[in-house]
């Protein structure tokens, strides 16, 4: 596994672990840095969705 690929999944796991306790704010402490673009790109679509997820979790 190439390292940004490595990098990408260690901040996929922990982008999980993020959502998985309820609170009102979310700190990201530069989570994207050293990431090429379609790294970035992709861990981007990750976390909106996880985002959209959790608010229709919230919702119900």
């Amino acid at each position: 596994m190439a390292r940004s690929e490595s990098k990408f999944a260690t901040i996929a796991i922990l982008t999980y672990y993020a959502f998985a306790y309820k609170s009102d704010i979310l700190l990201v402490d530069e989570s994207f840095r050293g990431l090429n673009i379609v790294l970035t790109e992709r861990l981007t679509a990750l976390f909106n969705k996880m985002l959209e997820q959790n608010k229709k979790r919230s919702s119900t």
